[in-house]
């Protein structure tokens, strides 16, 4: 869904373009051409729940926000280092690696500032994930294509990876199915068999991980659903040029990134195979899943056909069975059993 963009999309845009040229001025003038225009960019707050030895990943400053003064202390820092005037410490680099290439350097400040940049134009991911964002953007012409999810699970705290390899084939292949635009019939785009062994794959590596953890079905769907919001969240018409374009599980996938109702389409995929009853969620801008039957669930709930789908959110990091955003908290929604 896609119905914020268009009010802002201009400014965002005039925003991008002055931070990326900050971005050329970290790498090619030092710090110095950043301080100055760093106090006039707006925080942006990392998404919750990825941390790095306690501390957000790239918030150098401490101030629990990404922004360009981030960058100017990263490329200062680096320049001290490289200048032998200060030594650093395995804790600095920790936070400063932001590329993770294992060192600090200046392409660190430079990944930094087009982090910011992206998240501009409404990409919501942590550094962590845009790392994989931007090694599955720079590898979409390879006939074969891996795929990196990393998350912290709250559950156990523990850092939490799945890879998936497949053939960038499959990818065209569902690029020219035609769209489904009635999300009633929104179910053919987990129950086409190819589809659904694709996110069966997803499935039974979450259950791996939880029966390691001992995890009961209800933790199990949270892990689940970290997973998915793990998913940069971006809207269509940057990804695609337009406002409304509903992706399979495996363009979800193959892009890492994707909007509400893709991936809403994604989790309710994965949680029908731990053989739950699932349902979209469909409000006027905005689409989430329901899930039936869950023990120990709680909270907010749709009642369709006799079931009980309690409210799952798919994007944002942290959101829990039965949790729902303040926005559609007293908002009606169709509820479509898939």
């Amino acid at each position: 869904m896609t119905a914020f963009y268009m009010n802002f999309s201009k400014g965002v845009f005039n925003m991008k373009r002055f931070i990326i040229a900050l971005t050329a001025a970290a790498v090619t003038m030092g710090a110095s051409g950043l301080n100055a225009a760093a106090a006039s960019i707006p925080a942006v707050s990392p998404r919750d729940g990825v941390t790095i030895s306690g501390t957000t990943l790239g918030d150098l400053d401490g101030t629990g926000t990404i922004n360009a003064v981030d960058a100017s202390k990263l490329l200062a820092l680096y320049s001290e280092m490289q200048n032998n005037t200060r030594t650093v410490s395995d804790h600095e680099i920790n936070i400063c690696d932001v590329n993770g290439n294992g060192k600090l350097d200046a392409a660190d400040a430079s990944m930094l500032l087009t982090f910011y940049a992206d998240k501009m134009t409404g990409l919501d991911c942590s550094v962590i994930q845009y790392r994989n964002y931007l090694s599955a953007r720079n590898d979409v012409t390879a006939d074969r294509v891996t795929r990196r999810f990393d998350w912290v699970d709250y559950i156990s705290g523990k850092d939490t990876v799945i890879e998936v390899e497949f053939n960038r084939a499959s990818y065209d292949y569902y690029k020219t199915v035609a769209r489904i635009t009635n999300y009633r019939d929104s179910g053919e785009y987990l129950n086409e068999e190819n589809n659904r062994k694709f996110v069966r794959f997803f499935a039974d590596q979450i259950t791996s991980i939880s029966d390691a953890r001992g995890y009961d079905d209800y933790n199990k769907i949270h892990l689940a659903a970290q997973f998915v919001q793990s998913i940069p969240y971006d809207y269509d018409i940057n990804s695609r040029g337009l406002e409304d374009y509903p992706k399979y599980p495996i363009e979800t996938v193959f892009e890492y990134r994707g909007d509400c109702e893709d991936v809403a389409f994604f989790l309710a995929g994965i949680i029908r195979e731990f053989g739950y009853d699932v349902a979209m969620l469909l409000y006027d801008d905005h689409m989430a899943l329901g899930v039936a039957g869950v023990p120990g669930a709680s909270g907010t709930y749709y009642t369709s056909g006799g079931k009980d789908y309690f409210y799952l959110e798919a994007t944002g990091f942290g959101w829990k069975l039965g949790d729902i955003p303040d926005d559609y908290s007293s908002s009606g929604a169709y509820v479509y059993p898939m």
